[in-house]
């Protein structure tokens, strides 16, 4: 009696195996990830702020390169300086 029971056993674990799933969880979970993932990366957008200055004024800036030192190793920098400044009368 044991090796039918055994064999019946099998065969049913071999047809569930087989059979295709109900519904593919795959696509739930992917979409659910990708979505949370694309959430989590999306930052509030600050206020932004413009300036009409008088036409006396100008944007004036400046901009260089610097070595910064890292652990990984020497990197080139890009900075930037601007600061509002008048422009010679006419």
């Amino acid at each position: 009696m044991k090796p039918i029971a055994a064999a019946l056993g099998l065969s049913l674990v071999t047809m569930a195996l087989s059979a295709p799933p109900l519904h593919d969880t795959r696509t739930h979970v992917g979409t659910a990830a990708m979505t949370s993932e694309a959430s989590a990366q999306r930052r509030p957008r600050r206020p932004r702020i413009e300036v009409y200055p008088s036409r006396r004024l100008y944007r004036h800036c400046i901009d260089w390169y610097a070595v910064e030192r890292r652990p990984s190793g020497a990197v080139i920098v890009p900075y930037q300086r601007c600061w509002w400044a008048l422009r010679a009368p006419a």
